[in-house]
C-alpha cells in the first residue's frame, strides 16, 4: 500500500477531518483510534505521574473525564495482526484496552501499582 501525504497540514486538522479526506482519498486504508496511551516511552500520563512523584508532594487530577487507559504494547500488537492478515477489511476500527477509568483513577492506580508517595486530590 502506498502511503501519500493527504496535505501539507494534515496534523493541523481535526480528527474527523483527516479520516474524511483519507476516506474520499484512498480506496484502501486503515484508521486506527485509540484513546489514553501511554509506554514505558516518550511523554504520556504515566510517565507524568511518575515524574511529578519526583517533583511534588501533592497534585490535582480531574475527575470528571473518563476514557479508557491503553498500553501502546497492546496497540502495537493490534495492529501487528491485521499487517500479517493481509487484511481486505479497510475501514476504521477502534482498538483499546478493557475497563474505563477517570485521570483520577488511574492517576491513583498509578501511585498505587508504583507505592508512590504522592498525595491526589480529586478535582472537577
Amino acid at each position: 500500500m502506498a502511503v501519500r501525504e493527504l496535505t501539507p497540514d494534515y496534523r493541523l486538522l481535526e480528527p474527523t477531518q483527516v479520516d474524511t479526506t483519507v476516506w474520499l482519498t484512498l480506496k484502501r486504508y486503515f484508521i486506527i483510534r485509540t484513546s489514553w496511551l501511554y509506554s514505558n516511552h516518550s511523554n504520556n500520563f504515566v510517565r507524568t505521574i511518575l515524574r511529578l512523584s519526583n517533583e511534588k508532594e501533592e497534585i490535582d487530577v480531574v475527575n470528571d473525564q473518563i476514557g479508557c487507559p491503553t498500553y501502546a504494547s497492546d496497540l502495537s500488537v493490534f495492529i501487528c495482526k491485521i499487517i500479517t492478515l493481509n487484511s481486505e477489511h479497510y475501514g476504521i476500527y477502534h482498538f483499546s484496552n478493557e475497563g474505563k477509568a477517570t485521570w483520577y483513577g488511574f492517576a491513583k492506580q498509578i501511585i498505587e501499582y508504583w507505592q508512590l508517595n504522592l498525595k491526589l486530590n480529586s478535582v472537577n
